[in-house]
């Protein structure tokens, strides 16, 4: 899936669900825990975690990952 903006197309890097929270905490001794947050959590909850999560990517990973990748893959 593609979206256009700023007349550029952009592709999507990642999504979140869930199940993702849940297994992220799979070995912690917060498990039960997370599980019944992540049933608690609606729409809005979801989407602040993602924008956190984008904006955390985009501050320290995204620029490094993008151009070592391109350079493996590409160059």
């Amino acid at each position: 899936m593609t979206v256009i903006a700023d007349n550029k197309e952009m592709f999507p890097v990642t999504y979140v669900c869930g199940e993702d929270i849940i297994h992220a905490f799979k070995e912690s001794d917060m498990f039960e825990l997370v599980k019944k947050k992540v049933k608690m959590m609606d729409n809005s909850d979801m989407a602040y975690l993602a924008g956190k999560l984008a904006d955390d990517y985009c501050e320290q990973l995204f620029w490094s990952s993008l151009k070592i990748i391109f350079e493996e893959r590409f160059i």
